[in-house]
């Protein structure tokens, strides 16, 4: 989220990173009108899910969000990564493979953001 106001010609420009879990790193170009077309799309949510005993990377592990977001499916690839855009909110992430316990962690999704979630199962 950002607040941006402008003073007399002068720019001010004031980030608030919000960080619930994961972590959330600014990726949005600053403009001198405060506007970048970009970062009106939401957050990038990214990360690695791993067998928690063991290390390895888990393929086909599920990734859902609560509350759901229509046409979006979130898998993971080969090597346990995914990736997804989500719009700006408070979802609950579930994360799940068969033979593991399911996880559950709360993000906040901020327009112009990344959130990395790396989450190891058991």
């Amino acid at each position: 989220m950002k607040t941006l106001v402008k003073a007399k010609g002068a720019l001010i420009l004031t980030a608030v990173f919000l960080l619930t879990a994961g972590s959330i790193i600014g990726n949005c170009a600053d403009t001198t009108d405060g506007h970048d077309p970009a970062c009106e799309i939401g957050s990038t949510l990214s990360g690695i899910v791993t067998n928690g005993l063991t290390g390895s990377p888990l393929s086909g592990a599920k990734v859902t969000t609560d509350p759901a977001i229509d046409g979006v499916s979130i898998e993971t690839d080969a090597s346990g990564n995914y990736t997804a855009m989500l719009p700006t909110g408070i979802y609950t992430l579930t994360f799940e493979k068969s033979n593991f316990e399911s996880f559950t962690k709360t993000v906040v999704a901020v327009d112009c953001e990344k959130v990395i979630e790396d989450v190891a199962l058991k």
